[in-house]
């Protein structure tokens, strides 16, 4: 989704259309955000800012470091000054192996709270050369999270991030049932674990709750529904919402805007959506 407490688009830069690329696996933001970004991720994400220099900043607003790039595990709390730059935010994969990859790759870190902040991205420019050419050409959605996937790469053996099998069948759980309110013991049924072994599983894998995962998906979903023709509070339904008021708040409490922000009329972003993979058979 647009991201755990990502601020709306810039308005003061209006010929610069942000373009927001979701894909069941990973979210793609590329465009101008408001000056201080204040983050509670609920996904690891990876920040560059295209034309200037990004400043992390202490609990009392202090400068602490300045880099183009940042690694932000799940749960991490900061706030970062963007310096009205135009950013590329990459919102990883859930079962954490975008962030192991990518944390071996970034060569220093700084120590925020009890987890660590991650920059230096050696060949940087690269990647700003990728940002800007997303957003002057637009490319498809298979085209974009192709590229991604051979950018971000696999991990290196023995530097794999944590895994547990059953974590990844509650994920594909999920997925498949989207729509339904599901108790969590149903979904501990499935994995043959208990509720707490499953939610404190879950959280050490992903980084987040399992509610927070499906509002997660559900937000994609209705986004996914909305890029087919479907009115907002209808694909919101469809994806599990109880009425468009639930949806709302859902999308408010993650992506830190009202969904008309982004989603409607002259402030609609770009969207470029890729339909979700289908199921392994394995998963049921």
């Amino acid at each position: 989704m647009v991201g755990p407490n990502m601020v709306s688009p810039d308005t003061d830069s209006p010929s610069i259309k942000p373009v927001l690329y979701l894909s069941d696996k990973r979210t793609l933001f590329v465009g101008p955000l408001r000056p201080v970004l204040v983050q509670s991720h609920a996904a690891s994400t990876l920040i560059l800012s295209v034309d200037k220099q990004l400043t992390l900043l202490d609990e009392a607003d202090r400068p602490v470091i300045a880099d183009r790039c940042f690694l932000l595990p799940a749960g991490i709390e900061l706030s970062m000054d963007t310096h009205d730059s135009i950013v590329l935010v990459c919102f990883l994969d859930a079962l954490g192996q975008d962030l192991a990859v990518l944390s071996s790759r970034l060569q220093q870190s700084v120590p925020v709270g009890d987890q660590r902040c991650y920059f230096g991205l050696p060949g940087v420019e690269a990647l700003v050369a990728q940002a800007q050419d997303t957003l002057a050409r637009r490319p498809s959605a298979e085209e974009l999270f192709s590229w991604l996937d051979q950018w971000i790469g696999q991990p290196q053996p023995g530097r794999e991030g944590p895994s547990d099998d059953r974590v990844t069948k509650a994920v594909a759980v999920i997925k498949r049932n989207y729509s339904h309110n599901d108790a969590i013991d149903n979904l501990a049924r499935e994995v043959c674990l208990s509720v707490p072994r499953l939610a404190q599983l879950f959280r050490q894998i992903t980084g987040i709750p399992i509610r927070r995962y499906r509002l997660w998906h559900r937000l994609y979903m209705t986004v996914l529904g909305i890029s087919q023709g479907l009115p907002l509070s209808e694909a919101a339904l469809q994806a599990g919402f109880s009425d468009y008021a639930h949806f709302s708040r859902a999308f408010k409490s993650i992506g830190g805007v009202n969904p008309s922000e982004v989603l409607s009329g002259k402030n609609a972003m770009d969207i470029r959506v890729l339909p979700p993979s289908v199921p392994d058979a394995h998963d049921d």
